[in-house]
């Protein structure tokens, strides 16, 4: 077990989606939930959500905290979480559905091992699956590119089905051709 606290990033604007990404139905389950359950399965505690529809996120079971700045980006997102505890924490894309326990525990287990930036990597791209130590971000600006962030952090090589995003309602239907 982890024991690092669990963030689930769920205050995106989704406007490629249409609707709030952390409520979409992926296999019966809204994506944030999904989310959710592979950092509680990864033994991370507590798990929380960071930004979106607060009201809409309790309904589901989930405790949410309002970013500091609303629409900022997920740096600044992480940023307000990293903030709430003194431990790395282990942040995740909300649209990130297939997510699964081993994957979290990958980066924790690259992370914790250097106590630096670690974010999961497949098809040569960065994913939104970090392990974040404290000092990690704390000095980043407002607006900071995810891209530039991470560009210096150990890249976990995983299996790209597992962290496929969820974007727009075609990624939907490619998923689930009856819609």
């Amino acid at each position: 077990m982890s024991g690092h606290p669990g963030v689930v990033l769920t205050g995106g604007g989704s406007r490629r989606m249409g609707s709030d990404k952390a409520f979409v139905l992926v296999d019966g389950r809204p994506m944030a939930i999904a989310v959710a359950d592979a950092l509680w399965e990864a033994g991370c505690h507590p798990v929380e959500c960071q930004g979106g529809d607060l009201p809409g996120l309790a309904s589901l079971g989930l405790d949410g905290f309002a970013d500091e700045h609303p629409d900022a980006g997920p740096v600044d997102a992480i940023r307000t979480a990293s903030a709430r505890h003194d431990s790395p924490i282990v942040a995740v894309a909300c649209d990130l559905p297939y997510l699964d326990a081993a994957t979290v525990s990958a980066v924790i287990e690259a992370g914790s091992r250097e106590q630096r930036l670690a974010v999961a990597t497949a098809d040569g791209h960065h994913h939104l699956v970090v392990y974040v130590p404290p000092d990690a971000v704390a000095s980043e600006a407002v607006g900071a590119s995810v891209r530039a962030w991470v560009s210096g952090a150990i890249d976990v090589p995983v299996d790209p089905a597992v962290i496929r995003n969820i974007n727009t309602p075609d990624d939907l239907r490619r998923d689930d051709p009856g819609r």
